[in-house]
C-alpha cells in the first residue's frame, strides 16, 4: 500500500472538493432481457441499421439468406437470454451446476448484495452527517503536517469544558472507509470519511473531512498510545444470526447500566472486507482497527457512566472469522464476549430477516465436502448454515491456538438459550435460569464482578428481557417459516463436516454456565459431544494406559523394557502415546513438598 502518495494529481495540487466524494460503482452480475419475440420485426431492424453498398443491388437470394442468418441469431439470442434466466433461479441451478460450482455462485451473488448493503449504508451516513453540517463539500487533509495538525486537533482537544466556559472539544464521527474515483494514480489509495464537531468558546462548527486511511489511522493510533484512559473495551461476536446483538444490545441501553455502546459499525465491515481481499498488510489492520475503537470510545466519552466500558457489537457473524482474531491480537487484555445459539436456530432467526451480515459467507470454510449437503438447502438457508458455522469454527481456532499463552482468548461464552429461557433440550435443564445468566452477562460487561450490581439496574434489565422475549415469540409466530425435519437432518450433515463441531446443538467449550459463582473456564474440558459421556471402555482403556506407562512414556508391557537401554535411557515402542507431565503438584496423588524436612 502506498503511504505517501504525491501531492499532485496531473500536475495540479490538491484542494477542497466541490462535492462529495460518492462510493466506487460496483457492477452488478449481467442479466439479459427479454428481447421481443417478433423476429420478423427484429430482422428488419437490423436490416436496416446496415448501410447499403454503393452501386449494388442484393439479389432476392442474398437477401433471403440474411434473413436467415439474423432470424438465427435472434433466435439464439433469445435462447441464450432464457437459459440465462433460469440459471438465476436457484432451484435450477441446483439441478445443473455441481456442488462446488454452486457454493461459488451463491457466495459471488451473497458478495454482491452484501457490497449493495454497505453502499447504502455509507449513504445513510453520509445523508445524516451532511445534513448537520449544511451539505458543506468535504475537506480533503492529505500533507503530512495537515494529517497531524488534524489529529491533535482530536485527540488533543479537554474531553469537557469547564465550569467557567472555557476550554475546547472535537467529536469525530466514522462516515465511511471508501477509495476516491478521481484518484489518478497507479495504486489507488483507499480514504477515511469523518464528521468533526468542534466546540470553542466562539460557538461550535461542523465539517466533513477526507483523509488518507492508513496514514491518518497510524498516526492517531501513536497519539492515543500516549493517552492514558480508564476506559474498558467489551466486544461482542455473533454466532446466532443477530441475536446476542438484539438482546444485549436492548437490555444494555434501556438498563442504563452506564456503557457506551456501538451497534455493528458499517466501519468494521469494511475493514473485514479488506482483510478478506488481502488489500491491506496485517499489521496496518491491526494499527487501523486500534485507532478507530479508540477514536469510538473517545467519540461517547460523556455518554460512559460509572461502568467506564464501550461495547462494540460486530457486525453480524459474518465478520466473525476475520474480525475475532484481529480485535484479539489488539487488544488481548479487553473483555470479549462470545454469544451463540444452536445451528438451528440461527437458521429460523434467518428467516425472518435475512440480511446480508447473516447470509453472505465472507470467509468460507475451506471443505470440500461441505458443498455437497450444502447444495441440497436453499441459496439462503445453506448461507446461514455456512457462515455459523464459520463464527463457531473461528471461535474454536482462536481457542485452540491462545491456550496457555500470554495473550489467551479467554471470552464470556454466553449461550443465549441460557437467556431466552430454553428448557428441556440438549444443554439446558428443566428450570428457566434467564435471570441469573442475565445478571452474569451483566456483571461481565460492566467489570463488577466483585461487587454488586445496582438493584434498580437489574430490575430494568429483568423487565427489557421479558418484554424482548414476548416480542421475540410473536415475531417467530409470524413468520410462519419453520424447519421441517428432512431440512434438520440436512442441516446436522452440513455441521458434522465440521470434526470440532459435529453436532448443531452441541454446547462450546467454557460455556459459562449460569450461577452466583461464575467462572470464564470450565474445570473440566470434556473430549466429545455434549449429549454423551466418557465411555466405560475408554475409562478402562485410560486406565490401562496408565499402569502400563512408565518413565517418560515407556511401554511397561513390552518384553525387556528395562533390559533395552542406551545413552538416552529407556527403549519406547513405536507408536505408543506419549502423556506430557504437568507442570503442577496432584495433590490426590502425593505432596507438594518434602513432609520429612518439617517437623
Amino acid at each position: 500500500q502506498s503511504h505517501h502518495g504525491s501531492e499532485q494529481r496531473n500536475g495540479k495540487s490538491f484542494r477542497k472538493r466541490d462535492a462529495v466524494v460518492t462510493p466506487s460503482v460496483v457492477v452488478a452480475p449481467s442479466t439479459i432481457e427479454r428481447g421481443n419475440d417478433n423476429n420478423d420485426t427484429l430482422a428488419t431492424t437490423l436490416r436496416r441499421s446496415i448501410p447499403p453498398t454503393r452501386n449494388m443491388t442484393p439479389s432476392p437470394s442474398s437477401s433471403s439468406t440474411i434473413d436467415t442468418i439474423i432470424v438465427t441469431a435472434a433466435a439464439t439470442s433469445l435462447c441464450l437470454g432464457f437459459a440465462t434466466v433460469l440459471l438465476q433461479l436457484d432451484t435450477v441451478s441446483r439441478r445443473i451446476l455441481s456442488p462446488e460450482k454452486l457454493r461459488l455462485r451463491r457466495r459471488i451473488e451473497s458478495l454482491y448484495r452484501l457490497d449493495e448493503f454497505q453502499k447504502a449504508s455509507f449513504r445513510r451516513n453520509r445523508e445524516r452527517t451532511s445534513s448537520k453540517s449544511n451539505n458543506d463539500p468535504a475537506d480533503f487533509v492529505f500533507k503530512e503536517e495537515d494529517v497531524t495538525a488534524l489529529v491533535q486537533t482530536i485527540v488533543g482537544a479537554t474531553t469537557t469544558k469547564s465550569s467557567a466556559g472555557g476550554g475546547d472539544s472535537c467529536c469525530a464521527e466514522i462516515v465511511a472507509i471508501e477509495l476516491d474515483e478521481e484518484d489518478e494514480r497507479n495504486v489507488k489509495e483507499w480514504f477515511l470519511f469523518l464528521a468533526l464537531e468542534s466546540t470553542t468558546d466562539g460557538g461550535s462548527e461542523r465539517r466533513m473531512v477526507q483523509v488518507p486511511l492508513i496514514r491518518f489511522c497510524q498516526s492517531l493510533a501513536d497519539a492515543f498510545e500516549k493517552v492514558v484512559t480508564s476506559t474498558t473495551f467489551c466486544f461482542v461476536a455473533d454466532a446466532s444470526a443477530g441475536l446476542g446483538g438484539q438482546v444485549l444490545g436492548r437490555v444494555l441501553k434501556e438498563s442504563e447500566v452506564g456503557a457506551g455502546i456501538v451497534m455493528e459499525p458499517t466501519w468494521m465491515l469494511a475493514i473485514a472486507q479488506l482483510a478478506q481481499k488481502r488489500l491491506i498488510q496485517t499489521e496496518n489492520l491491526k494499527k487501523i482497527i486500534f485507532a478507530l475503537c479508540r477514536l469510538e470510545a473517545h467519540r461517547l466519552r460523556d455518554q460512559i457512566g460509572a461502568a467506564r466500558t464501550v461495547v462494540i457489537f460486530l457486525p453480524g457473524q459474518i465478520t466473525t472469522p476475520i474480525l475475532l482474531p484481529l480485535l484479539q491480537s489488539t487488544f488481548p487484555c479487553e473483555r470479549h464476549l462470545f454469544t451463540y445459539d444452536t445451528c438451528a436456530n440461527t437458521l429460523r432467526r434467518s428467516h425472518r430477516s435475512p440480511s446480508p451480515l447473516i447470509t453472505a459467507p465472507l470467509s468460507p470454510l475451506r471443505s470440500r465436502p461441505l458443498a455437497t449437503p450444502l447444495s441440497k438447502l436453499h441459496r439462503d438457508d445453506a448461507n446461514a448454515v455456512e457462515t455459523w458455522m464459520s463464527s463457531v469454527d473461528a471461535f474454536l481456532n482462536l481457542k485452540n491456538a491462545t491456550e496457555r499463552k500470554e495473550d489467551e482468548y479467554l471470552p464470556f461464552v454466553h449461550r443465549l438459550g441460557f437467556l431466552m429461557g430454553e428448557t428441556n433440550v440438549i444443554g439446558h435443564g428443566d428450570s428457566d435460569v434467564s435471570e441469573l445468566a442475565l445478571t452474569n452477562v451483566l456483571q461481565f460487561v460492566t467489570g463488577s464482578k466483585s461487587r454488586p450490581l445496582k438493584e434498580d439496574v437489574v430490575t430494568r434489565a429483568k423487565r427489557v428481557l421479558v418484554q424482548f422475549r414476548a416480542e421475540d415469540r410473536v415475531a417467530a409466530k409470524a413468520c410462519g417459516r419453520k424447519i421441517t425435519e428432512v431440512e434438520r437432518i440436512l442441516v446436522e450433515d452440513c455441521v458434522f463436516n465440521n470434526k470440532q463441531i459435529l453436532i448443531g446443538d452441541k454446547t462450546l467449550l467454557d460455556t459459562v454456565q449460569p450461577a452466583t459463582e461464575w467462572t470464564l473456564k470450565a474445570a473440566k474440558k470434556i473430549t466429545g459431544c455434549s449429549c454423551c459421556a466418557p465411555e466405560e471402555e475408554e475409562e478402562d482403556e485410560e486406565e490401562e494406559s496408565r499402569t502400563t506407562t512408565g518413565v517418560n512414556g515407556t511401554d511397561l508391557s513390552m518384553p525387556g523394557a528395562f533390559a533395552n537401554r542406551n545413552k538416552e535411557g529407556l527403549v519406547q515402542r513405536r507408536g505408543t502415546m506419549t502423556k506430557s507431565r504437568s507442570k503442577y503438584v496432584d495433590g490426590k496423588m502425593g505432596f507438594a513438598f518434602d513432609p520429612t524436612a518439617f517437623s
